[in-house]
């Protein structure tokens, strides 16, 4: 009988110990978090296509320019066009705004914030902007930053995934496409800008 008692008293004591446990766990990871730490990043991607001729051309299937916009993260004064939609049109594997008019000088010359272009490396996607233009429209959110000097418009660069790590010619179809997409940016978007920051990602000689 004594040792059913004991039995009992070791296993309550046991239990209390283990949710004792369970409580300071839970509270150090809720109250105290490593500032080096990771934190999952989600992303609401849409790719807006820009359109405009360039000057240089080429054999192949064409170049393409696309404005990115973050859902749920823009800011709630900007013109409807630029505010975050559904996608709701896939082609090519592009999600569009099905909202959006034609992108115009007219509507681009509204845009607010500093361009900014990402440049794709070879076999590289023009969706890989989404990582750091979504962090930093977010950021651009949480801390109510509404100085255009000190926003970013991303705009990246479709070429295809083409392998220019193996094909000459292709690097050059795309620096050219390249200086003519800066140039219209520039003179009809950011006239005001002193030049466009620009990006890149993998193997590419930018």
């Amino acid at each position: 009988m004594a040792g059913r008692r004991l039995a009992a008293v070791l296993a309550a004591l046991l239990a209390a110990a283990a949710l004792t446990l369970l409580a300071v766990g839970i509270g150090s990871i809720v109250t105290h978090r490593d500032p080096t730490s990771c934190e999952m990043t989600y992303m609401h991607p849409s790719y807006i296509p820009i359109p405009f001729e360039p000057r240089s051309k080429r054999a192949g299937p064409p170049y393409q320019l696309y404005l990115y916009r973050e859902g749920g993260a823009e800011q709630p004064t900007e013109p409807v066009w630029q505010r975050p939609c559904l996608p709701t049109v896939r082609k090519r594997a592009v999600l569009t705004c099905a909202r959006a008019p034609p992108l115009t000088s007219s509507f681009l010359a509204s845009q607010v914030g500093q361009p900014v272009l990402f440049l794709p490396g070879s076999a590289g996607s023009f969706r890989q902007v989404r990582s750091i233009a979504s962090v930093t429209a977010r950021l651009e959110l949480e801390q109510g930053i509404r100085d255009s000097a000190l926003r970013y418009d991303f705009y990246s660069v479709d070429f295809n995934e083409e392998f220019t790590a193996l094909h000459g010619v292709s690097v050059l179809e795309q620096a050219a496409f390249l200086n003519d997409a800066v140039d219209h940016l520039l003179s009809h978007v950011y006239q005001s800008a002193a030049g466009a920051l620009r990006g890149g990602h993998g193997v590419q000689p930018w």
